[in-house]
């Protein structure tokens, strides 16, 4: 506990056992003639009253803490309204009961009530009318503090967010990237004219993708998609037949989101951490299962080489890669509906990500 937190329980719990003794004294004698004469009484209502208040800060931190556990919400007026006033109440009794031991120790509760009327109810009204405004009270503090800590994590999470996507905007528009692919086309111009040109169009079309959507939290499936069809393209161009993509996804591709560039970074991670060749290529398969997107490759020593022919190349992002890739997409997922990344290690390197439908949205763009 918080040692401001203990100071105002102490100042609280010490203001209402002032007032709760006083209005005892003044309703039982018709003044407050000699009240400072009955400080035993006084000092026991007041510890009484202070023990009642780390109660009661213990019992509803304890329900704070659990309904935010399980459900991330305040907790609701009801609860806090029922145990301010079970505290209440135990004190008022305590109350009456040191008062009624330590002046009228022979006195019956009968006696006291027919000597005193109406005195119970009145210590009753006031100790629930007690309990109501402290409840109201603690629960605006609460709910307003609950907001300011939601507002302040909002904009944590959307800093987070935007640095992730521009992250993998760098690792798409990097140096190393862009050398590869210009020398690929300037080897296909004597080769082959046609996959040249269509080269070209391909990676034109990749960074146009990867300029427009690098902003956005998610895209459809269908425009990652398209995205990952033209990367394939450029790779498979370059490592022929060490390298082999197979896409098998349904045909509603606009009913699933997924953040912008995971998928392709996904290929771009097996090709980047495997070792490929003409005789045992890499082969990387694209399907989905229960509501995941699930990118799976063969696994293969000696990462990051490519063997065409008697040759041995560098696969992508050896160099100048900022070597994102799983842990940019798993924070982006954790950021944006705080669903887990899949992966499994097995004879086959498995990565799944959950398919985002319309209706979990809000919590993205709220």
């Amino acid at each position: 506990m918080k040692s401001r937190v203990a100071i105002q329980i102490l100042i609280i719990g010490s203001m209402y056992a002032v007032l709760y003794f006083a209005y005892t004294v003044f309703s039982l004698q018709g003044s407050l003639q000699g009240i400072f004469l009955r400080w035993t009484s006084f000092v026991l209502i007041q510890v009484s009253a202070i023990l009642c208040g780390f109660a009661l800060h213990f019992l509803i931190g304890r329900a704070r803490n659990y309904l935010r556990e399980r459900s991330g919400r305040s907790i609701p007026l009801l609860i806090t309204g029922s145990l301010t006033l079970l505290c209440i109440l135990v004190f008022t009794v305590l109350g009456a009961v040191i008062y009624k031991y330590l002046f009228s120790p022979n006195m019956p509760l009968e006696e006291i009530n027919e000597l005193y009327p109406g005195f119970t109810v009145q210590i009753l009204i006031i100790s629930v009318f007690t309990g109501i405004v402290l409840s109201v009270v603690d629960h605006n503090l609460d709910s307003f503090r609950h907001l300011q800590e939601i507002h302040l994590t909002t904009k944590k999470l959307q800093t987070q967010q935007v640095n992730l996507r521009f992250d993998s905007l760098r690792s798409q528009i990097s140096p190393h990237f862009l050398f590869n692919s210009l020398n690929t086309i300037s080897s296909l111009i004597y080769r082959d004219v046609q996959i040249a040109e269509r080269f070209i169009r391909n990676l034109a079309s990749v960074y146009q993708s990867v300029l427009r959507n690098f902003e956005n939290p998610l895209v459809s499936l269908r425009t990652e998609l398209e995205l990952v069809e033209n990367y394939s393209f450029l790779m498979q161009v370059r490592f022929e037949d060490a390298l082999s993509v197979e896409i098998d996804l349904p045909d509603d591709l606009d009913s699933f989101l997924v953040p912008p560039l995971s998928v392709q970074m996904l290929l771009e991670n097996a090709i980047k951490h495997n070792h490929m060749s003409q005789e045992i290529p890499l082969k990387v398969s694209i399907t989905t299962e229960d509501n995941y997107l699930v990118v799976r490759n063969n696994f293969i020593g000696d990462p990051g080489h490519v063997k065409l022919g008697e040759d041995l190349y560098k696969t992508p992002g050896d160099s100048g890669s900022p070597g994102i890739g799983l842990e940019n997409i798993k924070n982006r997922y954790r950021i944006l509906i705080n669903k887990p990344v899949l992966i499994n290690k097995d004879e086959n390197f498995t990565v799944s990500i959950p398919l985002i439908h319309d209706d979990e949205t809000e919590m993205v763009y709220r």
